[in-house]
């Protein structure tokens, strides 16, 4: 189809109608940008800025508060953890002890044999000089030998706790370093200025949690090795 011809008329009343437009478009943010100026209209933006600023405070310091919680009870539970896994090993290690004397007093009863390995027996007759003197002899190579099986599982011992103190120590100055971090990231935050860099800590945050928990697990699987060695050298 064939375009109608322009008319000069419509094209004058739709110029007109475009600059009326524009003309109230210009009028009204004029009067906007005076009302903005006005004592009254400050000091309502003034409130308003107030209150948003208080309402992300208060958003901020409930998700700090419900984050605190959160780590609170997972430091307990760690903790309790920690307590129940010393507890079991001091308990380990002081039955090991009894064990290994009540395992020297069994066998200090009867003859060991030089051979490899050793044999434990008794004759019909005990009485003699010479039967006594094997007892004798054995007793006192088991009575050495414990206190060499003594000596090890005490300074084992030893050595897991200065372990898990290391370890400790390492746990807390991270816990510390972190708590350092939310407070400056909190801060930040009030100032308005979290961006990638509170993403990021974030994460970091994150990966430092997942870390002791790992670390947790190990220390415990650790232990639980520790237990079975223990078992192992008693025999």
């Amino acid at each position: 189809p064939e375009r109608a011809p322009d008319n000069p008329q419509v094209k004058n009343r739709n110029r007109k109608m475009f600059g009326n437009l524009l003309g109230h478009l210009q009028k009204a943010k004029k009067q906007v940008e005076e009302m903005a100026t006005t004592p009254t209209m400050q000091k309502r933006m003034e409130i308003e800025t107030k209150a948003e600023t208080k309402a992300k405070e208060s958003t901020i310091q409930l998700r700090e508060i419900v984050k605190t919680e959160m780590r609170e009870e997972r430091k307990k539970n760690i903790e309790m953890l920690r307590e129940i896994r010393t507890k079991q090993a001091e308990a380990l290690h002081t039955l090991s002890l009894v064990r290994a004397g009540d395992q020297c007093k069994a066998q200090s009863q009867f003859i060991r044999t030089k051979a490899s390995p050793p044999i434990f027996w008794l004759p019909k007759a005990v009485k003699g000089s010479k039967v006594e003197a094997l007892l004798e002899a054995t007793k006192g190579e088991l009575e050495q030998e414990l206190e060499v099986v003594k000596k090890k599982l005490v300074e084992q011992r030893e050595e897991d706790i200065k372990l898990e103190e290391a370890r400790q120590a390492e746990l807390e100055e991270r816990a510390a370093q972190r708590q350092k971090e939310r407070e400056e990231y909190a801060k930040r935050m009030m100032e308005g200025e979290e961006g990638q860099e509170g993403g990021a800590r974030r994460q970091r945050e994150v990966e430092d949690e997942d870390e002791d928990d790992e670390a947790a697990k190990k220390a415990a699987a650790e232990e639980e090795e520790e237990e079975e060695g223990e078992e192992i050298v008693l025999g």
